[in-house]
């Protein structure tokens, strides 16, 4: 990779098309810090059918507006995928299983860019940066996700963990399996918000919340359920500008219940917590 004037917008992930499990993940300001430098890094795989997928928060690609960066993947000593110039996620599939050919994926990611961009990881702001978000956008939430907000959400924001759990899950609702369910209260900047669910007996993502992808509301609370499998779990929470939701930009907060018990809450954090 080479960086254009914001590095730190840089992200991408190599999946295992075969298992579905993420194999290598470079989060945004995880590893790319300088502007227009060069970084080549080599990591082994087993011989399997990969899908590569490169984001940039801002929507902007990696070349040209701000800089002349790019891209190259090379596979077994081969390039598979190479560019800079994108605006969504770009997904490139090569390898195969079991000696069969893949074919690309025709699904999107979920994630998109946030509402504003990530600070510039130089000392020295940048003296131009576009005023204006990138016109495309996703339309629709991903279809595993509920369709609808809550109707009457809190006017205040929870400041304590909530005192009535739910304690009568509905059985026909996951008879086989754990209820996991996830409250959030936004803050100011809902859009910068997002999560992933991992079965770590599998490495397996199971469930993902892009940024700008479910959370569109301001100071709005939100519960979503979902089933899963009675296994070993890890929940990531993100926020793309690196201040958490609480407490700088409102008071946003968070709780994760498995099978009915609280696991997880907070708000205060600054890029991600897990």
């Amino acid at each position: 990779v080479t960086t254009d004037n914001y590095p730190g917008e840089t992200s991408w992930i190599l999946t295992n098309t075969c298992t579905s499990a993420v194999i290598q993940q470079v989060d945004k300001q995880a590893l790319y810090k300088a502007k227009h430098t060069s970084y080549s890094n080599d990591y082994c795989v087993t011989d399997a059918a990969y899908e590569f997928t490169i984001t940039d928060v801002w929507g902007d690609g990696i070349c040209c507006g701000e800089g002349s960066g790019s891209y190259s993947v090379q596979y077994d000593g081969v390039v598979v995928a190479s560019g800079g110039q994108f605006m969504d996620p770009e997904i490139t599939s090569f390898g195969n299983c079991g000696g069969e050919p893949t074919s690309s994926p025709t699904f999107s990611p979920t994630t998109a860019s946030p509402t504003r961009s990530l600070a510039p990881e130089s000392t020295d702001p940048p003296t131009s940066k576009p005023t204006n978000l990138p016109t495309p956008e996703p339309t629709d939430l991903p279809t595993d996700l509920p369709t609808s907000e809550p109707t009457n959400p809190p006017t205040n924001p929870p400041s304590n963990m909530p005192t009535n759990l739910s304690t009568n899950l509905p059985t026909q609702f996951c008879s086989d399996g754990k209820i996991v369910t996830v409250d959030v209260t936004t803050d100011k900047y809902p859009a910068e918000t997002s999560w992933t669910l991992t079965n770590q007996c599998t490495n397996e993502v199971i469930i993902e919340v892009g940024v700008r992808a479910l959370y569109k509301e301001a100071y709005t609370f939100y519960s979503n359920e979902y089933c899963v499998a009675d296994a070993a779990y890890q929940f990531t929470i993100a926020d793309s500008w690196g201040d958490g939701i609480c407490c700088s930009e409102g008071q946003g907060s968070y709780f994760l219940q498995y099978d009915g018990a609280v696991v997880a809450s907070g708000g205060e954090f600054t890029s991600s917590e897990s």
